[in-house]
């Protein structure tokens, strides 16, 4: 899918709000069941960082964890920048062990900065017996911002989780 200006980050090339929402058919048609995935990155300290270092030191902080994210998503996933220094990585999996795979490929890439800066991600899944609706995935998006709002709380650094699983 091509990015238009309007769903474009500025900086990172990646989609932005907009352009994510423009891509959820992709999520709509995604395998059926389906866990639905969202990661929510907030940078940790980064107004600090703009204000200590310079916007062009703080854009180049923001390519470098744009290029992490990237490097670390396969095939169907998707990131984004969705504010200032927060970023969304969206995934539509098969299993709980693809859950785990994604989660660590997160790690890793968070790692790969760390040095640079730090991040607090919340992660949420939802089990869709039949495919993900725009609904589905407001509802996935919120429960990871708020677990990422939980690590920040826990000083940062960190990830935290949300999932919901169908009642047996």
């Amino acid at each position: 899918m091509l990015l238009t200006t309007a769903q474009e980050a500025p900086a990172t090339a990646l989609y932005n709000r907009s352009g994510l929402f423009a891509g959820v058919e992709r999520f709509a048609g995604a395998q059926k069941p389906a866990i639905v995935v969202a990661a929510v990155v907030n940078l940790d300290r980064f107004a600090e960082l703009n204000d200590n270092h310079g916007r062009e030191h703080g854009n180049r902080v923001l390519q470098a964890v744009a290029k992490a994210l990237q490097s670390c998503v396969r095939a169907g996933e998707v990131v984004s920048r969705t504010g200032g220094d927060e970023f969304v990585v969206l995934a539509s999996l098969r299993n709980a062990k693809d859950v785990a795979d994604l989660i660590r490929r997160l790690e890793h890439s968070a790692g790969s900065v760390a040095d640079v800066v730090t991040a607090s991600v919340g992660v949420a899944w939802q089990y869709c017996h039949c495919g993900c609706d725009a609904e589905t995935l407001e509802s996935v998006l919120d429960m990871a911002d708020t677990a990422m709002r939980g690590a920040k709380r826990e000083g940062g650094d960190r990830i935290c989780f949300h999932a919901v699983w169908p009642a047996t």
